[in-house]
């Protein structure tokens, strides 16, 4: 939702989400908690509730847990990596950078010559 109504604030407002949760045991499926969090990354939190009604909404965010799950995300946090149609899962649950960063290091390494590491999204 926070994609449609402030784009540029959609993974601010991610990460003040998962503070939320992970950091101070806020229960984040309630409405009141993410309009506050709206809230407090500038996004008008009227309109943010107003979008937990609105029916096209609430289908685009259900589309994207639809596209997780074919993607094979069953758990938080998963990291994928894809280039094409190649797609690879890097973790699923928490691995420290030191796991991480060696596969995904190693996955860039295949790629064709050419593909610079920045022009990977």
């Amino acid at each position: 939702m926070v994609r449609q109504l402030a784009p540029d604030k959609e993974f601010p407002f991610l990460k003040s989400v998962q503070e939320a949760f992970y950091v101070r045991n806020e229960d984040v499926t309630r409405e009141k908690v993410l309009a506050d969090l709206a809230g407090s990354q500038n996004i008008d939190r009227g309109r943010f509730l107003a979008g937990f009604k609105n029916s096209a909404i609430k289908q685009s965010v259900w589309g994207e847990f639809d596209r997780a799950r074919q993607l094979g995300v069953s758990g938080f946090p998963t990291l994928l990596g894809q280039y094409g149609h190649d797609r690879i899962t890097f973790t699923h649950g928490y691995q420290s950078t030191g796991g991480v960063v060696p596969m995904i290091d190693e996955w860039l390494r295949r790629l064709p010559v050419g593909i610079s590491k920045s022009s990977i999204g």
